[in-house]
């Protein structure tokens, strides 16, 4: 096409200096430009001036004009030259909204702010009569203004611009397309649905259907989305009412959309958070984590992934699997492997009687049946007999300390300092990485617990299960699927209820992951 590159580097109506192309959509170009009157860059898109529709693309473009709103990107004016027109609107700096979502540490709380922003813009829109009808991430615009990102809806009518369609047009994009889009009359909340979609993209990362356009209206017309176990239960009921695919049983306006929205979010807690994945067909047995890698195991299979839930490995199935110090120790049956950020380090034949191996930044300590404990790499080598009966140990601290319980008549705990007696024996000692506190548990069932701090042995009254350390406290997990905070100082334990029964929990200074019983990996 002649005209394909001859507007770059125009001034237009001696105003407006074409810079750049930045964007592209089914109605022509978005270029960036300089305004020489006010020396701000300005956006402007462009559309095929058509003989016959000079009325309604005027009556849309007032309608666009009177849209004065803090979350709707504001156009100014409108400029013909030649068969093109180009609509003047303000130049947003940060992309869109695809774009944020393409960065997996994008953290849910930004995205849910922008949502926010968005509702806000189409109940405006929706008491003023105008319906958007093309609700989708491409058409959230974001922009750094004063130190914050600013986001904004834009494209609002000008699906219909330059044309005489009314509410019986199939203008949208299928992926986003209410059900009645397709095949009847329609109202505003076509934009509802759209929300729908939009929320449940937020939370899941992709889209609910796929596929062709065809495909994506058989979807829509036909199909019900699947809702990730994971997801809160407040937010899986505002997915399914706000994507009924009768228009009666959907939810009736964005207002009452973002009232049921923000009891969702108050209702999934502080912890929940979109970095989140399913393990399907896994039946979670232990959860670790090192810096840079989340260590799954189930009754299937072990699975590796990146800190943003991107599988990266799945092997057969093992027995135990720990995370101390930036590496993974697992044990297999017959061997114990190291993974040192995918260097791989296997300890030759493990005793079928090892019960128990751990490991921290290079040393590993293996206990035997018999209550034997083999230390290799450490640097406070202790090696104990058969006859002292050692039922559980751990490395604590950044020199590679080692804690070590025995059983026996006089239970006791051996520290590099010493030794401190045992009201009985323990079975399980959980660690601080950098202190030296640590959690003991006495019985298999976790219902007798025992905090040794600076040398002194307290009981702690509380039932859990799995148990990790974040650097200031203890994190468990209760018998009827709570989070349990255990605080040092006081020996008090917090009690933390989320909508999803929790299983495993994994904890280091940078963050905290849980597994859930229905089979899901979640950050907080």
């Amino acid at each position: 096409m002649v005209h394909e590159h001859a507007v770059l580097g125009q001034v237009l109506k001696g105003r407006y200096a074409v810079e750049e192309i930045v964007g592209e959509g089914a109605f022509g170009r978005v270029y960036r430009a300089s305004d020489l009157e006010t020396g701000r860059r300005v956006a402007l898109k462009e559309f095929i001036r058509e003989h016959g529709r000079q009325d309604s693309f005027l009556r849309e473009l007032g309608i666009l004009f009177d849209l004065s709103h803090p979350n709707v990107v504001a156009c100014e004016s409108v400029v013909m030259s030649g068969k093109f027109r180009y609509l003047v609107c303000e130049f947003m700096d940060g992309g869109s909204l695809r774009g944020l979502l393409n960065v997996e540490e994008t953290e849910l709380e930004q995205l849910f702010m922008i949502f926010r922003s968005v509702c806000e813009a189409v109940a405006w829109a929706h008491d003023r009569g105008v319906m958007h009808r093309d609700l989708k991430p491409e058409n959230i615009l974001l922009a750094h203004r004063e130190g914050s990102l600013v986001a904004k809806v834009g494209d609002f009518g000008i699906s219909t611009l330059g044309t005489d369609l009314g509410a019986r047009s199939a203008i949208g994009s299928p992926a986003y397309m209410a059900p009645e889009q397709f095949c009847d009359h329609y109202d505003h909340r076509v934009d509802v649905y759209a929300l729908g979609i939009l929320l449940y993209e937020l939370l899941h990362r992709r889209r609910p259907f796929s596929g062709s356009p065809a495909q994506l209206m058989a979807s829509h017309l036909r199909r019900e989305p699947a809702i990730a176990a994971w997801i809160p239960k407040g937010f899986q009921r505002l997915l399914r009412r706000a994507l009924a695919k009768k228009v009666e049983k959907r939810i009736s306006s964005v207002a009452q959309f973002v009232d049921e929205f923000e009891r969702a979010v108050v209702a999934a807690g502080p912890r929940f958070d979109r970095a989140a994945w399913p393990l399907a067909q896994v039946d979670v047995c232990s959860l670790a984590h090192t810096r840079e890698e989340v260590w799954v195991s189930g009754r299937a299979s072990l699975r590796r992934h990146d800190l943003a839930g991107r599988l990266l490995m799945e092997e057969a199935p093992c027995e135990e699997i720990q995370a101390r110090g930036g590496f993974a120790l697992l044990r297999r049956a017959g061997a114990v492997d190291i993974d040192l950020g995918g260097l791989r380090k296997r300890l030759g034949d493990v005793s079928p009687e090892t019960r128990l191996a751990l490991g921290f930044h290079g040393a590993v300590a293996m206990v035997q049946e018999e209550g034997l404990l083999v230390v290799e790499g450490a640097r406070h080598n202790r090696v104990h007999g058969g006859g002292s009966g050692v039922t559980a140990a751990q490395f604590f601290g950044r020199d590679q300390n080692l804690a070590v319980a025995l059983g026996g008549p006089a239970p006791r705990l051996l520290l590099p300092r010493g030794e401190v007696a045992l009201p009985e024996a323990v079975s399980a000692i959980y660690a601080h990485d950098d202190r030296r506190d640590l959690v003991l548990r006495a019985a298999a069932d976790g219902t007798r617990l025992y905090l040794v701090s600076e040398g002194r042995v307290t009981a702690v009254d509380a039932a859990c299960g799995p148990l990790a350390s974040d650097g200031d406290g203890f994190f468990a997990i209760g018998a009827d699927g709570d989070l349990l905070s255990l605080h040092v100082a006081s020996g008090r334990v917090a009690r933390t209820r989320w909508e999803t029964r929790l299983a495993h929990v994994s904890a280091s200074e940078e963050r905290l992951f849980f597994a859930t019983a229905a089979g899901a990996v979640v950050a907080a």
